[in-house]
């Protein structure tokens, strides 16, 4: 991580490291007395509560005392590593790499929720290619964290009338890259300045020419320094260039990493056998087979001569 030091961190965010924090369990419901409270006190807020300093614009000085954060409730045992990742990507624009399985969208739940009760007027935005990454999260922010349902939408492809109005009255926006850049594009009333949380799931992507999220972080930087970026993927790059890009790209200053063998996070990796099977090629396999490599052996024999790949063939 060393060649990551040096890199420019072009976002801010209000410096909250001096606030006292504390740990909210849930109660079996998955709703905390407290929580419920500053849910109802955040709906009778105006703006003389709020903070009004250009780098601090929109923050509730009361709700940022302190994070709601479930603990061992019936729907989610609690995890340490867990814990410290979500208090980390709090104050730094955070990678977290991840295997499936152990809670990328938990830690984006919890980050999501409280970005989003500590700035009461703020819009968050979960950004992923596949829609189905993009339904879950929706489930999860409401299962986990209680955010209201009425207060999330996933962008669709609608006129840019009904985009326009769902960029109105929501504020957690759920989308592709294609089209959070479209409504960026086509939407002239999209309050950036308000825009505090950017959640890119799928992180490896953001590498290379083809780098979805690129566009979408250089518009809204265009507009406003003051939000925050979580970033989420199971996989990083072979080579540390790779890495690199996505750190770059997305304006990474810190980095979470698990693997299935990390000492906090071995405990909850479901334990798996894996037990070689042979299966032997039918002849109209062997014939598909020997079809194939009869027509790629010409190109084959180059790439070996030029040391492009190696093997016996």
């Amino acid at each position: 991580l060393r060649a990551f030091n040096n890199l420019p961190v072009a976002n801010r965010w209000p410096d909250l490291s001096k606030q006292t924090f504390v740990r909210v369990s849930a109660n079996t419901s998955g709703t905390t007395v407290q929580e419920a409270e500053e849910h109802e006190e955040s709906k009778r807020m105006n703006d003389r509560t709020l903070w009004s300093q250009a780098e601090y614009k929109g923050f509730d000085g009361n709700a940022g005392r302190n994070y709601v954060y479930p603990k061992n409730t019936d729907k989610h045992q609690y995890r340490e590593y867990q814990y410290k990742i979500c208090k980390e990507a709090f104050f730094q624009n955070t990678l977290v790499v991840l295997p499936d399985g152990l809670g990328k969208s938990f830690i984006a739940s919890v980050v999501m929720y409280n970005i989003y009760r500590w700035y009461p007027m703020s819009k968050v935005i979960f950004l992923s290619a596949n829609k189905s990454i993009l339904r879950a999260q929706m489930e999860a922010c409401s299962n986990i964290m209680n955010i209201p349902k009425g207060d999330c939408v996933e962008i669709t492809g609608k006129n840019p009338t009904a985009r326009a109005n769902m960029w109105r009255k929501h504020r957690i926006l759920f989308g592709t890259p294609r089209q959070i850049l479209l409504d960026f594009q086509d939407i002239p009333s999209i309050p950036f300045g308000r825009i505090k949380l950017l959640v890119v799931s799928e992180a490896h992507k953001a590498r290379g020419a083809n780098d979805p999220f690129a566009p979408i972080i250089a518009i809204l930087q265009n507009h406003t320094e003051h939000f925050r970026i979580l970033a989420l993927t199971s996989v990083l790059g072979k080579k540390l260039t790779e890495t690199a890009d996505i750190v770059r790209n997305l304006r990474i200053s810190h980095i979470e990493i698990r693997q299935e063998n990390s000492p906090d996070v071995a405990a909850f990796v479901n334990k798996s056998t894996v037990r070689p099977l042979e299966v032997k090629l039918t002849e109209q396999f062997r014939v598909i087979r020997k079809d194939f490599f009869y027509a790629i052996d010409p190109y084959l024999k180059i790439l070996l001569f030029r040391g492009v790949v190696s093997g016996n063939f």
